[in-house]
């Protein structure tokens, strides 16, 4: 072999190395770079988890309160019921019906979605290396769509329960506001029907009663249409907080769980 040949084969191989490296380099160049990225990502993803578990919490403190409103207006209209049961018009007296049907809606609430949206919009939701967490996500999400329409549908049957009272109960009778602020001060549903069944035993019932007029209905015929209205509404209201609430409320504490484990507080 020449001494050219072999400079030239040298040459080669010294090339081929150089070659070799370079390709390393931007190979290791764009592993770095994907693996920046991901870290940058995933700590995106860190905090819009930690920011909707922060939503959800306060969605559980709303759903609550909605849930144990509605828990009473269901309550409130099987005991109506249960006191109209074979009761003659003539001793039905007006404080009776005003407590069965005082409280007739709960108060509608709209999910936090301050976290969610922006998650969803950056892909962040399909990023998530926990892909039960965001199944669960996604899921809740669409919970919350479905007790939203059910919200708009409530809320009609509410304003049509409480026309349909109007026509059959005196709301304007004196110690009206003494009546609501009693019932007022149940901080659960089961303190409200302790207070609910204790109230024919106290004062101020006592005081009103002496000086009841009765319905402003006029027969039977008219409480009982009222009834069949309230008994529609309430059988269209009762999975709301006997399945459907309670069942969101579960879902946004596991989720909450799965978010505090996966991605705990830096």
């Amino acid at each position: 072999m020449t001494a050219s040949r072999r400079r030239f084969k040298k040459y080669l191989w010294y090339s081929s190395g150089e070659i070799v490296l370079v390709v390393i380099g931007i190979l290791i160049a764009i592993q770095v770079n994907n693996w920046n990225e991901d870290r940058i990502e995933q700590k995106q993803i860190h905090a819009y988890a930690r920011a909707f578990a922060s939503d959800l919490r306060d969605d559980i403190a709303t759903i609550r309160i909605s849930a144990y409103q509605a828990q009473i207006v269901v309550f409130q209209i099987d005991e109506l019921v249960a006191y109209l049961q074979d009761r003659p018009f003539d001793r039905i007296s007006n404080i009776d019906l005003y407590r069965h049907v005082g409280s007739l809606g709960y108060r509608p609430f709209a999910f936090n979605r301050a976290a969610l949206d922006p998650m969803k919009g950056s892909g962040a939701l399909r990023e998530m290396r926990n892909r039960e967490l965001a199944r669960q996500i996604s899921e809740y999400e669409g919970q919350t769509y479905h007790l939203g329409e059910d919200q708009t549908s409530d809320s009609r049957n509410a304003r049509d329960a409480y026309l349909a009272t109007n026509k059959v109960v005196n709301r304007n009778f004196p110690g009206r506001v003494a009546v609501d602020e009693y019932f007022d001060t149940a901080s659960s549903a089961e303190h409200f029907h302790e207070s609910f069944l204790a109230f024919p035993s106290t004062e101020l019932y006592q005081r009103i009663a002496q000086n009841d007029a009765g319905p402003i209905a006029r027969d039977m015929r008219e409480v009982q249409e009222m009834v069949n209205i309230l008994i529609s509404y309430r059988n269209d209201l009762y999975p709301r907080p006997n399945h459907e609430l309670p069942g969101l409320l579960a879902s946004a504490q596991a989720i909450i769980d799965m978010i505090e484990a996966e991605y705990p507080e830096e």
